[in-house]
């Protein structure tokens, strides 16, 4: 839905806004946001597919506050050294104690 929703602002541009201010927009309606976002846009889309639509659309981006989305560094690898065993357990057949 929020796909729907980048490509609805790429190809109803509203008048005077720059192509990079429209591209920051998609992209942030690109990011893996929640429930609670996605509702906000579906709410804001509407039905039809309209510069109205992407007006809504970029109001409710702007109301809450959203920025384009930026991965996280990745994590570094861990190290043999870094891994503690904490518990070992074995699991087996009912009624033998072996």
């Amino acid at each position: 839905m929020l796909k729907r929703a980048a490509d609805l602002v790429r190809k109803f541009p509203p008048k005077g806004l720059a192509q990079e201010t429209i591209d920051n927009f998609a992209i942030t309606l690109e990011a893996p946001w929640g429930a609670r976002i996605e509702n906000k846009v579906r709410e804001a889309l509407g039905q039809g597919a309209s510069v109205l639509a992407a007006d809504r659309v970029i109001a409710t981006i702007k109301e809450l506050g959203l920025k384009p989305y930026e991965a996280p560094d990745p994590l570094p690898p861990i190290d043999i050294n870094e891994v503690d065993l904490i518990c070992w357990m074995a699991v087996t057949k009912i009624g033998t104690t072996e």
